[in-house]
């Protein structure tokens, strides 16, 4: 979930991650970055993003290197797709498992939003299906919470998360200690 690209290469043992965001965001990837060091052999860099339909643009990013204990994360993550020759992310069926407040505020800080003080996870590439275990994981944390109706996209039907707001108090609370202060936005706090 998130904003990490896991890799696959058929030429390769082994798994790595991707981490990129837009160039405001250096301090999120330097974050990351300090996390991941390890694992990383380059320090993250500068990308001039042009064409494609957008405007020109610039992201921020580094990639780890291949190594098996990254398999860890992506294998219960991503599913390779044969028609699309490539891997895509899934929610596995045990992310209740996986779920915490420090995963969530990474989550959150990644795939969140907030719109008129209602705080959205933004799970559109995942299926309803998913969407219900996504829920259920949450609640776990005690947050309640609805999938509403997003949008329709290329004639599907594309959902988001959104925080009950009798949950929202505590949602704040698990996260807050874990999300770095360019994000408090997400969460109403100035």
């Amino acid at each position: 979930m998130g904003d990490v690209t896991g890799i696959r290469r058929n030429n390769s043992p082994t798994d790595s991650l991707k981490f990129e965001q837009k160039f405001d965001r250096q301090e999120y990837v330097n974050h990351l970055y300090s996390v991941f060091h390890s694992f990383v052999g380059t320090p993250p860099t500068i990308r001039n993003i042009t064409g494609g339909g957008s405007n020109d643009r610039k992201s921020y990013w580094f990639r780890t290197y291949g190594h098996k204990q990254l398999e860890k994360i992506i294998t219960p993550f991503y599913q390779f797709n044969s028609e699309l020759n490539k891997l895509i992310k899934v929610v596995p069926k045990d992310i209740d498992q996986w779920l915490n407040p420090q995963v969530l505020a990474y989550w959150f800080m990644d795939d969140g939003s907030i719109t008129k003080k209602t705080l959205y996870l933004n799970t559109q590439s995942f299926t309803y299906e998913e969407q219900l275990l996504l829920q259920k994981a949450l609640l776990g944390l005690n947050i309640k919470s609805s999938i509403k109706k997003d949008k329709i996209s290329n004639g599907k039907v594309l959902y988001k998360i959104e925080i009950d707001k009798e949950s929202t108090n505590n949602f704040i609370q698990l996260v807050k200690p874990h999300v770095l202060p360019i994000f408090h936005y997400k969460l109403g706090i100035k």
